[in-house]
């Protein structure tokens, strides 16, 4: 691959690459270009190490995708289990508001029946 025995091979240089983006390095860090003076330049291996930080890049970037897609999905859930929540305490409320309605209107009836056997009427 590279013109100099010191270039490493394709492979090498590509997981070099692409470990320099997993510990947060920046691309500027690229052994094998010419920042560093033309003793350590390797043109084909700048390249292939490129293409592994690029690589290990878009994979990130993928795995930063789906965590937020997964985040929302989480979010979407909880709203409509909220909302589901929500919506049976009001039916409970509504219940027990007819049954306390009922209970009361029952007294209501049994005082009035009372009244009336014992002639108040």
């Amino acid at each position: 691959m590279s013109h100099r025995s010191t270039c490493p091979d394709r492979w090498d240089a590509e997981r070099e690459g692409e470990r320099a983006q997993e510990f947060g390095y920046g691309r500027w860090r690229n052994p094998y270009d010419d920042h560093y003076g033309h003793e350590h330049e390797c043109e084909e291996a700048a390249e292939a190490w490129l293409s592994g930080y690029r690589r290990a890049e878009i994979r990130e970037e993928e795995r930063r995708e789906e965590e937020a897609a997964q985040r929302r999905a989480e979010m979407r859930r909880a709203e409509l289990q909220a909302e589901e929540d929500y919506y049976a305490m009001q039916q409970q409320a509504a219940a027990d508001e007819a049954q306390a309605q009922e209970y009361y209107a029952d007294l209501e009836q049994a005082e009035l029946d009372a009244r009336a056997r014992d002639g108040e009427f």
